[in-house]
């Protein structure tokens, strides 16, 4: 795997896998590692639908991990995905890292586990309020942070193309655009426009180039171009 030691070939689950867990005995079977992840009734639910809530959960537990994702958090929509728009979605589980340090439950720091150089390690990510500048494109940085008046003053909101993560996973009372808004420079959206691993990449392949989520070869600052990277470094776009 590309920053990191991975070698064998990949699975779905297990110990070679994205799903399930992915140690031990269990890790060697891949149907034997996601058990309980279907039929278990972890989970909380949120607002009044059958979208359900995981805070990092115990290594091993299936049915109190995000997707199946072993002790990832997150929030389930309802039909993961079918139907989506900026109240219609998944919510990834982030954090804003002060520290080159991991963070237990991120859906980064599950890609982390192959890709470890692009997530944590010494002089591996650098950031403000950590060592600078970044070397490699920020993950766990929540850009809510930010001043009204940076280059990614116009991500205003949710957007599906370019997901953000959010620390609220716990809190959040619906899936909708007030609250995982992701507003630059709002205070009531800190901790909901953290970059992710996702915010540019698929997890299951795209058309495109390195999984990436549009065509990395079309984008080009000083264009009207408002899409791929553009979505957040909204002032190299010359359409705002």
């Amino acid at each position: 795997a590309p920053g990191g030691t991975q070698t064998a070939q990949v699975t779905c689950a297990g110990t070679n896998g994205c799903h399930g867990d992915q140690y031990g005995v269990v890790g060697a079977d891949q149907f034997g590692s996601i058990a309980g992840g279907h039929h278990g009734t972890g989970g909380t639910q949120v607002g009044t639908d059958t979208t359900k809530s995981y805070v990092p959960g115990t290594a091993g537990d299936m049915a109190n991990s995000f997707r199946m994702l072993d002790g990832i958090a997150g929030i389930e929509d309802n039909d993961w995905e079918m139907t989506k728009g900026a109240g219609d979605h998944n919510i990834y589980y982030g954090v804003d890292r002060t520290t080159e340090a991991d963070t237990a439950g991120t859906i980064s720091s599950l890609c982390g586990k192959c890709h470890g150089d692009f997530h944590s390690g010494a002089g591996n990510i650098g950031a403000s309020g950590m060592s600078s500048p970044w070397v490699r494109h920020p993950t766990d940085f929540d850009m809510g942070k930010l001043a009204t008046d940076s280059e990614y003053k116009g991500y205003t909101g949710y957007n599906i193309d370019a997901p953000v993560a959010s620390k609220n996973v716990a809190t959040l009372t619906s899936i909708d655009d007030t609250l995982a808004k992701g507003g630059v420079g709002s205070v009531a959206a800190t901790g909901d426009a953290i970059v992710n691993c996702l915010s540019c990449h698929r997890a299951h392949g795209s058309e495109y180039s390195d999984l990436l989520r549009w065509n990395y070869t079309t984008i080009s600052a000083g264009t009207t171009n408002a899409n791929g990277c553009f979505i957040c470094h909204t002032t190299k776009d010359d359409g705002i």
